[in-house]
């Protein structure tokens, strides 16, 4: 009954013994901190003892004084074949990549996450931050790893020599519109149309019919004066009779 007990002691004994032993992810980064204002500088960020592989990130840049350098852009590893960020350039952003093809394993050594392109302003001394972590192994657990930050200085230019790769910080140009042309509607000659004559038509009068009083003697006068006048005879027979 006791060997038993002893063997199961050894086998959890080892697994913690082994999970004692794996070190801890980190970050890192490998740049020059002293650059003059006007010039680029390339941080690059690299995951540290993960055994366990990576399936992907999310993380958040920051510089905490934007005025003396700003992120100008981002360079990603060659295994992240999906990747996206926020606005750049910018003084904070947002990146993330997602390893689909299974090429960013850490047993093969420190897996690059990609590298930050600052650019100086103007010299002073700022902070670059990279927080918010979310990285997670092949298995989709996330590595409780730590924020980490850079110190950037950057010194006043001498006038000479500098990165070739220098990214003006003055506004862009603003093109200057060209002539305006002013297009004025010429009203057209207006047409007064004059109603046309009014045809005048001469009536004739109609002819008339005159009357007695013009010297013709309507028949049915005439037959009206003759039984009148036969009337008259008639009576004056009876009277006579």
């Amino acid at each position: 009954m006791r060997l038993p007990i002893s063997v199961t002691g050894i086998v959890v004994l080892c697994i913690l013994l082994s999970g004692a032993c794996q070190a801890t992810p980190v970050l890192i980064t490998q740049q020059s901190t002293l650059i003059s204002d006007g010039e680029d500088i390339t941080a690059a960020i690299i995951l540290k003892d993960a055994e366990n592989g990576l399936s992907g990130y999310n993380m958040s840049l920051s510089v905490i004084d934007s005025q003396i350098a700003h992120i100008r852009g981002f360079s990603y590893p060659e295994w992240a074949a999906l990747h996206d960020n926020g606005t750049l350039p910018a003084g904070e952003t947002w990146i993330e990549a997602i390893d689909i093809g299974d090429t960013a394993e850490g047993n093969e050594g420190p897996i690059s996450l990609g590298s930050v392109i600052l650019q100086a302003n103007t010299a002073g001394t700022t902070t670059l931050r990279i927080h918010s972590l979310n990285i997670q192994d092949n298995r989709g657990n996330s590595y409780e790893i730590d924020g980490y930050e850079v110190e950037i200085h950057v010194e006043a230019s001498s006038g000479g020599g500098g990165n070739d790769e220098q990214v003006s910080t003055e506004p862009p140009a603003t093109s200057t519109p060209g002539p305006t042309m002013n297009i004025t509607d010429t009203p057209s000659p207006s047409m007064t149309t004059s109603p046309p004559p009014t045809p005048q038509i001469e009536t004739e009068a109609a002819p008339t019919i005159q009357n007695a009083e013009s010297g013709f003697i309507s028949p049915f006068i005439c037959l009206l004066t003759l039984f009148a006048g036969l009337y008259i005879i008639k009576r004056s027979e009876k009277r006579w009779k």
